[in-house]
């Protein structure tokens, strides 16, 4: 106990009051604790962390949800059929990246200019997906409505200009694709490798892990989701940048 208290209170840099014998007591219980790694050891942890993070293991810290949800409010697709395989686990860098992503998403839905009055619950959902066995990974995006459909084209422009800012991430292209639900693709903003990570590279694309958010478009709701994007776009042409 007294060990671990003494870890626990062992100052940056020994005090300026210490004799010589107590500081260099400091500086050798600090060495034996934190010991200078060799060149091998470092690259050894890079190459680690390297491919954890190519597996997909590491799970990105969250920022509170543009809307105000709780992030329980977010959902993963589930397979019972799969249970207990380890090949079927979402993996926590999607987890971390499609909840973020897709709270963007319905944000810059709701946001946008149509009747929600007879569409009841609306689900988005976001897909992680991948062209080739070669090519990057990606998201897509789709709104469905519980009763009737969005007329896509007519939120065309309105999307294009809201998605990209807010899902803060510019450099990765936004499209808009056709079909109903107003689709649309981002490249996957994280560094997991299909090929390398245990949760995809033995598993159906088609069964790949997928994030979902259902909700009643309320007016609060909405209301939130427009003074963002207004808030955004104000700061997008005074050069600001918003907090």
């Amino acid at each position: 106990m007294k060990q671990e208290k003494d870890i626990d209170n062992i100052p940056e840099e020994p005090s300026p009051g210490l004799t010589p014998e107590q500081r260099a007591r400091v500086l050798r219980f600090r060495e034996r604790i934190y010991p200078e790694s060799s060149p091998e050891e470092k690259e050894r942890l890079l190459r680690c962390l390297k491919e954890w993070l190519e597996e997909g293991c590491c799970q990105r810290k969250m920022e509170p949800s543009l809307l105000g949800l709780d992030w329980s409010s977010f959902e993963t697709r589930k397979f019972p059929e799969h249970d207990g395989e380890t090949g079927f686990r979402n993996p926590p860098e999607f987890i971390s990246c499609g909840f973020s992503a897709l709270d963007a998403y319905a944000t810059a839905m709701l946001a946008a200019h149509f009747s929600s009055d007879s569409l009841g619950v609306l689900t988005f959902t976001c897909k992680l997906k991948q062209r080739d066995p070669d090519s990057s990974l990606y998201l897509e995006f789709v709104t469905t409505p519980e009763h009737g459909s969005i007329d896509s084209e007519s939120l065309m422009c309105e999307l294009l200009d809201s998605f990209p800012d807010l899902l803060d991430a510019k450099t990765f292209p936004v499209l808009f694709l056709a079909g109903e639900g107003c689709p649309m693709a981002c490249e996957y903003p994280g560094q997991m490798v299909a090929r390398v990570s245990p949760f995809l590279r033995a598993r159906p694309v088609e069964l790949w892990p997928q994030a979902m958010l259902s909700l009643t478009p309320t007016v609060d709701l909405r209301r939130r989701a427009k003074q963002i994007v207004a808030f955004l776009r104000d700061s997008k042409a005074t050069g600001g940048i918003p907090n």
